[in-house]
């Protein structure tokens, strides 16, 4: 079996707290791991974020990120996945340095395979998670 593809990652971030970053893979595999149920290759994959960062006072901090996977369809003459995307937004507020209060919402878009493979992703939808976190050294 013969394997080769493409990498491609970009980031930049600026001093007002702006970042954005994307990831581009291309993967070419040959016709035997087509064939194979336990090993197809996706040829196209990326990720992408954005995200914002913010210091309100000397003691509160909020940050923001959106950010979102796409894989392509797997090369297979069987049955597979679709090509699909995920999305997730984040929200965190920092509080004195100690606290931290953490909103996450996974797949944003709600997708949902119509038919779950091996390689399908793992989810049944949007999620909300709120999570607390205390840094009891800080405090």
């Amino acid at each position: 079996m013969t394997i080769y593809g493409v990498d491609f990652n970009a980031k930049y971030h600026t001093k007002s707290g702006l970042g954005t970053g994307i990831a581009y893979n291309y993967l070419h595999a040959s016709a035997n791991s087509i064939t194979s149920q336990f090993s197809q290759p996706r040829p196209h994959s990326m990720t992408w974020h954005l995200d914002y960062e913010k210091l309100f006072a000397k003691d509160y901090r909020l940050s923001s990120s959106i950010s979102g996977r796409y894989l392509s369809r797997p090369h297979s003459k069987g049955e597979t996945s679709n090509a699909y995307s995920i999305w997730r937004f984040s929200l965190a507020l920092q509080m004195k340095k100690a606290y931290r209060i953490t909103t996450i919402v996974d797949n944003l878009f709600n997708y949902i395979p119509k038919t779950y493979y091996w390689n399908s992703p793992a989810t049944k939808g949007t999620s909300l998670s709120i999570g607390l976190s205390i840094d009891v050294d800080k405090i």
